[in-house]
Parts: C-alpha cells; structure tokens; sequence
C-alpha cells in the first residue's frame, strides 16, 4: 500500500499524515485504499462499519483524555470520509477498526516505555495500595513496551483512584489476564474508568468485571464485543455518568452480551462420542407419533451400554422442510453427556411439526415458534422437521440440550417440584446464564447449562466458563460421577 494515495488529499491537516501512515501499517494486506471520492459517492454498508469504528477512537479519546494529542478525531473522521473501502467482509472491517484503533493509541505511547523502576518512583503510583504494584510487578516482565505503557495510564488516572479498592484490585488483575490480547485488555480498560463504572455499587462493578474478563470464546468473546459496542455507541459517548452507569447495569442485568443460545457450530463433539453400531431397520405399520400416526421404521442404536431405539416416519416432510437421517440421530445419541443417557429411552422422527408449537407460540409471545426437537415422558426425545437443513453439530448440540431435560426431569419432578430448590439456589449464586434462551426458566437453564458443561469439559476453555458457573458446574461433576457408575462405570467417562 501506498500510504500517500490516502494521506496527499489531506495535507492541510498536519497531525494526520503520520497517524495515516501508521494506520495503514497496520491495516489487513489487500484492503483497497487507492480511489479517494466524496463522501456522497459512498452508499456501501462497508462504511456504516468504519465510520462505527471511528466514532470508538472518539469514545477512547474521552475516556483516556491523556491520549488525545494522537490525533484530532474530528480530522480523523473526515478524512475517512473521503476513503471508499469497497467489498469488505464483516471479518475485514472488524480487522480494519481495531487496526484503526491500535494506531491510535499506539500513536500516543511515550517514545521510551516506563520502567518499574521509574513507575515506583512516580508520585501517583505510590499512592497505589502495595498489593495492587505487587499484581503488576508480578507480571511486569511479561509486559510488552506497548502494554507497559497501557497499564501505567490506567492505574495513574483520577477516574482509576476513585473505585473502591476491591474494584482496583478486580481491573487490574482482569486487565493481566489479557495484557496479551489488545482489544480486550482495552475494552476492560475502557469500561473500568468510565464514568459509569463509578456510579455502580461496588457489587455491581465486581460482577461486571467477572463477566467480561473469562478467557474462552465460547461466552466471553461475545461479551466483550457486545460491550464495545455499547461503548462506541454515540448515546453511551454523550451520557452522563449516571445515565453510562444506568447503560452498564442494564447490561450486567439483561446479559446483554450472552449469546441468544449455546454456540455449537464448532464444538468438538467427535472427541466425546463413544463408538457405535446402527442396527438394520425394521417396518413399523401405523406407529403413534407424536404428530399422529404413520408408518415407520425402527433402527436400534447400541453405544455399548445401552441400545436405543430410532423410529423415523416414512415419508417425506412438508415441502421445503428437512429431516434428519438416521446416521445423524444415531451420532448424536453417541455424543451425549452420561447423566443424559441414562434417561434417554427412544428417538422418534416425526414428519409433521409438533403440536404443541400453538401452545409455546403463545406462552413464549413468538407467533413463529416452530420446535426443532422435544424431551417428551418416559424418556422420549422428539425429533420435527425444521425450515432450515441442519449440520451435525446442530444435531448433536440440540440433542444435549433435550436430553438434559430428561435428565433434571427424572431426578428432581416436573418444574416447580421442591427438587428444583438446590438448582434454583444455584443459579442464584452463579448469577449468570448459559444463554439467553436458558433466562427463560429453571428447566431451560439446565439444559443450556448441561449443554455449555459438556462442550467445555475437558478443554482448556474450561476454567475460564467455570469461573462463571461454580455452584451449577460442581453439581454437574457430582452427576456425571454418578451416572457413569449406573452405566457400568469408568469406562464410560467423558472427556
């Protein structure tokens, strides 16, 4: 890239060219940068995202005011203006704006990195409580320049002084945890001397920082991208502190950065599925299906300690719906956790939706509902067509999730059973959930729980989500140990 193709238009801004120049170091290879048009030639949806990310260096600029002699942001932003990008992926311009924002801070790093020496000997880090410079002297060494730098803005700032000291201590050591990770040591950053962080309780600020610290991707990744763009938003810019710290807890409230469900697309389930073999089928006449009766067939599937059986209806769904085939179901039953096999009894594949789909549509306010599968009594899971054709990782991830049900059905009662105390009690302890869709009720957050336990078990995401979920994931432990040993023991761990 030729850094003077964008920067030459904009020579009457003398601060920019070498703040150009370093953004365009950064930015992905193979980004176009080579027309120059007015902004009103660009209509693309690629822009709506660069000037979103624009608008953050603003955001940044306010709340780290020390940084702010980088660049004038409102040159900055108008000088993209002028910029087409044309043909970006989402990928791309997420690439592009944290390029965009590295370069800014970056640009606003002392030209010699502090010292620990020449940080103790600072004024206003002295003020620091000793357990907090022994939480950063611990991991000084493993600072890079860049990050130096970070932390000792942080710690120095009025906004940092005035948290409590039990907020301090939480920010800096969520801060260490991803000192490695630009972004997310800077979202941390950012959030914990904002205005708004102030006006929470202490409480609130500690569990605020609990959520968005973990290291996996499973949940944390889309906290903290939520949360930034909470922060970019202009409303959050222009609040004052009251109304950013009404912002904040209505998001610690609603979970606002969870996931809608458990993400599964790229789980690894294969290592946690036991070997099987799938019978031969046999005609079942006029079999009574959930959605009524219909000619079938029955496979069994036996996973070495158990044999369950697959009916599939004959015949084919309603046009433009998909099914699953007997292999599918037959590796999903392989994958599950062994609390949720014990209980599992029978498959049934139905051709018709559910019809209890009327009643959830109602209870649930969703006029489109449409059940994908169904933990029915005796040990029944219910299988319906769906509009969309699903992956085996959708299959396998579904099929936890209503097992589970069979599960917390069997050993605690229907919903509301005095059984449900000790989890409910639990969940109030964790205080988060698995998914939004787990918010919806006790039996819901089991499933998505069981769910989110078993894709982390074994991995080394598994700390990080622990963290979240202690009370929940310590029962999950005891019920996987007693599970295997009602299904003949320890050759049946699950990794």
């Amino acid at each position: 890239m030729n850094p003077s193709l964008w920067v030459e238009p904009m020579e009457a801004s003398k601060g920019f060219a070498p703040l150009a120049r370093k953004v365009l170091a950064e930015l992905p290879q193979g980004i176009p940068t080579r027309r120059l048009v007015s902004a009103a030639d660009w209509k693309g949806p690629s822009w709506t995202g660069l000037r979103y990310g624009i608008e953050g260096l603003g955001v940044f600029a306010t709340l780290f005011p020390t940084y702010a002699f980088a660049a004038d942001t409102e040159t900055l932003s108008r000088a993209l203006t002028e910029l087409r990008r044309s043909g970006l992926s989402v990928e791309e311009i997420a690439d592009a704006r944290r390029a965009l924002w590295r370069a800014y801070v970056t640009s606003a790093q002392p030209a010699t990195p502090p010292t620990l020496e020449s940080l103790n000997s600072a004024d206003s880090y002295t003020r620091l409580d000793p357990e907090i410079r022994a939480l950063i002297a611990d991991k000084f060494a493993e600072l890079s320049p860049e990050s130096r730098g970070r932390i000792a803005q942080l710690v120095q700032s009025d906004s940092f002084f005035a948290l409590d000291l039990g907020s301090q201590k939480a920010t800096v050591r969520a801060w260490l945890v991803h000192h490695e990770a630009i972004t997310a040591s800077d979202i941390i950053g950012t959030m914990a001397i904002s205005p708004g962080f102030y006006t929470m309780t202490a409480d609130e600020r500690l569990r605020m920082l609990r959520y968005v610290q973990g290291t996996d991707n499973v949940l944390s990744r889309y906290v903290r991208n939520e949360l930034e763009k909470k922060m970019l938003e202009s409303g959050f810019k222009g609040a004052t502190a009251l109304e950013q710290g009404a912002l904040f807890k209505k998001f610690l409230a609603e979970e606002q950065g969870t996931p809608a469900g458990v993400p599964t697309w790229n789980a690894d389930f294969d290592s946690k599925r036991r070997s099987y073999v799938l019978s031969e089928p046999v005609a079942m006449p006029q079999y009574a299906f959930s959605s009524g009766k219909a000619d079938g067939h029955k496979w069994i599937v036996d996973v070495g300690v158990k044999k369950i059986p697959i009916v599939i209806a004959d015949g084919s769904p309603p046009p433009g719906q998909f099914l699953q085939t007997v292999e599918q179901i037959a590796k999903a039953i392989a994958a599950l956790p062994a609390p949720s096999l014990a209980e599992l009894e029978i498959v049934e594949v139905n051709t018709l939706p559910s019809p209890d789909d009327s009643y959830f549509a109602t209870t649930w306010n969703e006029p489109d509902f449409r059940a994908y599968m169904t933990a029915g009594e005796h040990g029944l899971v219910n299988v319906f067509p769906t509009k969309v054709e699903q992956g085996q990782h959708a299959v396998d991830g579904t099929f936890i999730h209503e097992a589970a049900h069979l599960w917390s059905r069997k050993i605690w009662g229907p919903q509301g059973s005095p059984g449900w105390t000790d989890w409910e009690t639990r969940m109030k302890s964790d205080g988060f959930h698995a998914s939004l869709y787990g918010r919806h009720n006790a039996a819901e957050d089991v499933a998505e729980t069981v769910t989110l336990y078993h894709i982390v078990r074994g991995t080394p995401q598994e700390a990080s989500i622990r963290a979240l979920f202690p009370a929940r994931f310590a029962y999950l432990d005891q019920a996987i140990v007693l599970a295997n040993a009602a299904l003949s023991g320890p050759t049946l761990a699950v990794a």
